[in-house]
């Protein structure tokens, strides 16, 4: 929600689903605020809260408070953007931090093709507090179609690799709904 020309009301929602569509595996709901200092740059504090099921199928809770920065290059050929996530994780198992950095790379598509929508990639490795190093790399690709100033949909591909998770690869087909208010 925009409250001024320099600051959005930041509010995450997540639902994840699996298993057919019949079982959700996590939920997020969250609140911060997005500061706009220059067109190129925004600074994005916010606090999250996570229920999510384990490995055994049991819900656990976390407390994720997250500061992220995002700069946008100018404009060329391409839109290239870098987003670094900072995460301190408060969960039951102890407290951590994880550092996320990523590079997007977006190109539009021609209106005669589709109109408002865009091509993109995104290559995303995690750093972790408690293994020492980088434990998981994400990169996903996909085609972004703005509807209206307020309404976003993405369908994309991600395979996200994983040093210490079981499996150790997965393959996800996925949807993300943008809203504006």
């Amino acid at each position: 929600m925009n409250l001024s020309d320099k600051v959005d009301l930041f509010v995450p929602f997540a639902l994840r689903i699996t298993k057919n569509v019949s079982t959700a595996t996590d939920v997020r709901v969250g609140l911060g605020f997005t500061f706009k200092p220059t067109k190129s740059l925004s600074i994005t504090p916010h606090h999250s809260f996570i229920r999510a099921r384990d490995r055994r199928g049991i819900f656990q809770t976390e407390n994720r408070s997250i500061l992220r920065l995002v700069y946008k290059f100018p404009k060329a050929f391409v839109d290239i953007s870098h987003r670094s996530q900072l995460e301190l994780r408060v969960r039951h198992s102890g407290t951590t931090w994880r550092y996320r950095p990523s590079i997007t790379i977006e190109k539009a598509l021609p209106e005669h093709l589709v109109k408002g929508a865009k091509i993109f990639v995104t290559e995303e490795p995690f750093y972790d507090s408690a293994s020492g190093r980088f434990s998981r790399n994400r990169i996903s690709g996909g085609i972004s179609k703005t509807f209206t100033r307020q309404l976003t949909l993405d369908i994309y591909y991600l395979r996200q690799g994983d040093n210490f998770g079981s499996p150790g690869t997965i393959h996800v087909l996925g949807t993300s709904l943008k809203v504006k208010l």
